[in-house]
């Protein structure tokens, strides 16, 4: 793969960062399932793909 470091740093940091905001909001709200969701598509698909790369790191 021909990923440069600053690249593949940023990827990390980004998801690093995704992950600890998630874990924030979720140990602060109360909020019941039915009311739980994402309205922004383009974030959906980014949280989706999260699931696909990392089999891939297991599967490898």
């Amino acid at each position: 793969m021909d990923i440069d470091i600053t690249s593949t740093a940023y990827v990390y940091m980004l998801n690093h960062a995704k992950a600890v905001i998630e874990w924030r909001i979720r140990t602060q709200w109360s909020v019941r399932p039915e009311e739980a969701g994402q309205v922004v598509p383009t974030m959906d698909l980014w949280v989706g793909r999260h699931e696909l790369l990392y089999s891939r790191i297991f599967n490898s």
